[in-house]
């Protein structure tokens, strides 16, 4: 069986880019994996039928990232979000910029119609949700 997938790993900074394509050079996924240096929320316009969406960005753009990217999943793709307790502060009502940004992000998630969401309290909180609609 052949797989054919393709993995986009995008970060703002190159020095990050350059330490994935180390991790991956020595990996069987190299020759699938496309190293881009953005923004992240423009360059992921560029594709469609994502099935995998790993968010792990400054935690404020978190809702933006999903609603701009969403049109570009695939029905059955899955959203995995780092920091989704983030540090413990949504549930706590702590009102910073990134706090707010988590919890209008979770919120969001949790009300969609589009996706069936929970969150795992490992570490720092992990987001999974699951898409349940066509784009």
């Amino acid at each position: 069986m052949s797989i054919r997938g393709k993995i986009v790993l995008i970060d703002k900074e190159e020095a990050h880019i350059s330490h994935a394509r180390k991790v991956f050079s020595d990996s069987d996924l190299f020759d699938r994996a496309e190293f881009r240096v953005g923004d992240a929320l423009q360059v992921a316009r560029e594709y469609q039928g994502i099935d995998l969406l790993f968010i792990d960005i400054d935690k404020h753009q978190y809702l933006d990232a999903v609603m701009a990217i969403t049109p570009m999943l695939a029905k059955n793709a899955l959203v995995i979000a780092d920091n989704s307790l983030w540090h413990g502060n949504v549930a706590e009502g702590i009102t910073d910029r990134d706090t707010v940004g988590i919890d209008k992000f979770n919120r969001h998630m949790f009300s969609s119609n589009d996706f069936f969401t929970s969150i795992i309290p490992l570490r720092d909180g992990v987001l999974l949700a699951y898409k349940l609609t066509e784009s």
